[in-house]
């Protein structure tokens, strides 16, 4: 009885294995057909069209396969911060590790490196350059310079970062999609409204959240 009880379960393991990598094949002939026409879908959202502060941001702890052209295939990871980098933790490093030096890197799409991999990003390429450092990537596809002042005001701030780089590009003066911007009387963005459009769903920078 144990045998065919040991038998029996490894004929499933073999058969779930097997159907999965089925799948798997199906879904990459179907996406190299569609990229390769010149379209794009994504599975999978890592942008929350609802942020009160910010218009949009991405989610923590998110993750989205991307298909685009050329049967191109990425998959963008979001830590539980909400930057598309590297698992880190928002408390200071404490003792022997004090040293530990700490820059924020702000931007849009440039800093956030869709279609690169974390480890190849340049903020990552700093990080290993520069010994006893940590480099935050806070970097947001559609974020303009007003976004990217809010956040580093009301929650980058919050990592002690001894330097913010930001990441700049001329896009970043447009107005961003998906939200409108509420300013203070010096001028200076308050908040980003997200733009709810019909039936009331809030969209963000495009569908893929891009």
């Amino acid at each position: 009885m144990t045998k065919r009880w040991i038998a029996n379960g490894l004929l499933l393991i073999a058969s779930s294995a097997l159907a999965a990598m089925l799948v798997e094949a199906v879904f990459r002939q179907v996406a190299h057909r569609v990229a390769g026409n010149g379209e794009w879908f994504a599975v999978g959202r890592i942008m929350d069209d609802a942020d009160p502060l910010l218009g949009f941001s991405l989610r923590p702890s998110s993750t989205q396969l991307s298909v685009r052209g050329g049967a191109y295939t990425w998959r963008a990871r979001i830590n539980r911060l909400g930057m598309h980098d590297v698992e880190r933790s928002a408390a200071r490093p404490a003792a022997p590790v004090t040293g530990t030096r700490r820059i924020l890197l702000l931007g849009d799409s440039f800093a956030f490196g869709p279609g690169v991999s974390i480890e190849d990003n340049f903020s990552q390429v700093i990080e290993r350059a520069l010994p006893a450092t940590e480099v935050f990537n806070a970097g947001v596809p559609g974020y303009n310079i007003g976004q990217e002042y809010l956040y580093y005001r009301h929650r980058g701030k919050k990592l002690g970062a001894r330097l913010v780089v930001l990441a700049f590009f001329i896009n970043d003066l447009a107005p961003p999609r998906g939200a409108t911007i509420e300013e203070g009387e010096d001028g200076l963005p308050l908040a980003f409204r997200p733009v709810v459009r019909g039936g009331g769903d809030a969209r963000g920078p495009g569908e893929a959240g891009w």
